[in-house]
């Protein structure tokens, strides 16, 4: 049996925005900010820009933070990943 879905001609594109911390040979981290796009339909991946912060980061376990990862350890518990800004 056949939907009544119409797929639309031409490329379904959407933005994707990651940022991740990448640590520098002093120890510290800089924020890195990847805007990509993707086709929905052909699932193909571009690079649109990439934009490396001039700050440097230390990572912090106070609340006086200015950026916080959270994720999941294998287990499933949240953990996070506090940064602040070096001044």
């Amino acid at each position: 049996m056949g939907t009544k879905q119409i797929n639309t001609a031409g490329p379904d594109l959407i933005n994707e925005n990651i940022i991740f911390f990448k640590k520098c040979e002093e120890g510290h981290y800089q924020k890195v900010e990847r805007i990509m796009v993707r086709d929905k339909k052909t699932n193909k991946l571009k690079l649109e820009s990439e934009i490396i912060s001039e700050e440097s980061y230390s990572l912090v376990t106070s609340d006086d933070y200015d950026h916080e990862i959270i994720f999941q350890d294998h287990a499933g518990n949240d953990c996070s990943m506090r940064f602040k800004i070096i001044e």
